[in-house]
């Protein structure tokens, strides 16, 4: 096992410990007579907020994790009942939201996800449009009226729309990938063209940004936009 999956892989424990654990000292703290302090899971996620999770690599270089994105991607199954776990991980990123915000992606079949900043971001562009813009009335149709919020049960668990799946093409597995400050499902098969698709032209992208450190380009290489003369 490498480095980095030999910490990753006891995390994703950890926040499936974490889970139980909280909601355990949530039903002691309910109980009658109870009086006393229990280390809340808004606590200790405060914690680890402003902390961040470093992981070792083969090459000794060090890669940041801040807890309060979404990262990595991990396969879920869905139930007879049309329901599907969200990563035990995601879920601590969301903290004690119940329920999460979904837009269909206009530009991949995938559902994008997230908590309150999924909306926010799309707003934020709104807000630079005219109001009275043919461009503003669709980009608020699409945030809002195309938007949905997914109740998330007391098992970690969502049900998909018909509509969310149809438009993802998800049968009976789910890849949920995290996108930072949101994440997506995938159908499987999809995400895989995707991430192949998308790792030629991260390849192609860093030749023309060249590496980080880098101030000039290496001989023969050409600036964008720049021809040779």
């Amino acid at each position: 096992m490498t480095p980095i999956l030999s910490h990753v892989i006891p995390f994703v424990i950890f926040c499936e410990l974490f889970l139980v654990l909280n909601r355990f000292a949530e039903a002691i703290r309910l109980s009658p007579g109870f009086s006393g302090i229990i280390v809340t899971e808004t606590l200790v996620r405060r914690f680890w907020l402003e902390e961040l999770l470093k992981f070792e690599c083969l090459t000794g270089s060090w890669i940041w994790f801040d807890m309060g994105r979404f990262f990595a991607n991990t396969v879920n199954s869905i139930d007879k009942k049309g329901r599907v776990s969200v990563p035990a991980a995601f879920r601590f990123v969301l903290g004690d939201q119940n329920a999460l915000y979904t837009m269909l992606s206009i530009s991949s079949p995938t559902i994008e996800a997230g908590g309150p900043q999924l909306i926010e971001a799309a707003e934020a562009r709104l807000a630079q449009m005219d109001p009275f813009s043919e461009e503003y009335e669709v980009w608020s149709f699409y945030i809002h009226g195309e938007s949905n919020q997914l109740k998330i049960d007391g098992d970690g668990r969502i049900s998909l729309s018909d509509d969310m799946r149809e438009h993802a093409q998800i049968e009976d597995r789910v890849v949920f990938v995290g996108r930072g400050h949101f994440f997506q499902m995938w159908e499987p098969e999809k995400f895989r063209i995707y991430q192949q698709e998308t790792r030629l032209k991260a390849l192609e992208l860093r030749k023309r940004l060249g590496r980080p450190g880098d101030t000039g380009t290496s001989q023969g290489e050409v600036v964008a936009g720049e021809g040779k003369h």
